[in-house]
């Protein structure tokens, strides 16, 4: 502290004087707080400054490649960065920090890019109603409207067993039998009002679906099971995702692999360490 804002601190003192400022440079100001233990303050304020004083912030990216070059574009920072990734299944992250505390010394922590597993419209759609059960008129209507997801059996051949199922809303069905081919068979009464006769409707144990479940990441096959319930001739259907979380796992693995190759990183296990408050 230079003579002239010593002798300002000695003169707070003895008068017991409101806070003062003591100097004032490009982005910064210095402010004198008297008190029993009078302190001299540090204060930034960079909204006039051209630039701020240092790169901070967190940059959300969609895919491995924008994560990779960010890295590489910020390499100064990335020389040192560390990399984080949380496999929650439910919430998984990859997170790197540009200036982390090291061997050489501590960091700010606060400059960051973050690869968001943002879920896709569809696979938000699927993933809604997994596990749920759907009167006939409402599940053959989510068929009809997300058959494209479909991989197997053909699109054509479940558009059908959706409209047979639209059909068959109101009547009621007596017994359900699953098939040497895993399908299962629904057996129902006639229905004259709906002009419907006696008959059978069959749906397949399973299918298959080609979604990718997060934006900018890849697609993958995600293997489904149908559900039913039969209670007093009246039927409901659901559907149920299978191995999810050794998908999202999947995904996760293949996503730290491909950022240690692309940016040359270890990635560390666990969530970022928050930054630093100031």
């Amino acid at each position: 502290m230079d003579v002239d804002n010593m002798a300002a601190l000695i003169d707070a003192l003895r008068l017991g004087m409101e806070p003062r400022q003591l100097h004032e440079g490009e982005g910064v100001q210095y402010v004198l707080v008297p008190g029993i233990q009078p302190t001299i303050q540090r204060i930034e304020h960079w909204k006039d400054a051209p630039t701020p004083r240092r790169k901070s912030g967190t940059i959300n990216v969609f895919d491995i490649a924008s994560f990779n070059m960010l890295l590489r574009d910020h390499g100064a920072e990335a020389a040192g960065a560390t990399v984080h990734v949380d496999r929650d299944v439910d919430k998984p992250s990859v997170v790197a920090v540009l200036n982390p505390h090291s061997k050489h010394g501590a960091g700010w922590g606060d400059f960051r890019v973050r690869l968001l597993f943002q879920p896709t419209p569809q696979w938000a759609k699927w993933r809604g109603l997994d596990g749920k059960m759907l009167v006939q008129e409402a599940f053959a209507e989510f068929i009809e409207e997300n058959a494209v997801d479909v991989v197997t059996p053909p699109k054509a051949e479940l558009l059908e067993i959706a409209q047979s199922l639209d059909i068959r809303r109101t009547v009621n069905f007596r017994s359900a039998i699953r098939l040497s081919s895993g399908a299962i068979r629904f057996a129902h009464e006639q229905d004259d009002v709906a002009k419907v006769g006696a008959g059978e409707v069959a749906v397949p144990d399973e299918f298959v679906l080609g979604l990718a479940p997060f934006t900018g990441l890849a697609s993958y096959r995600v293997p489904a099971r149908f559900r039913y319930r039969l209670t007093n001739g009246k039927l409901t259907l659901g559907f149920k995702l299978q191995r999810v979380e050794d998908l999202i796992g999947q995904i996760v693995k293949e996503v730290v692999e491909k950022i240690e190759r692309g940016a040359s990183l270890t990635v560390l296990e666990g969530p970022a360490p928050a930054a630093v408050e100031r």
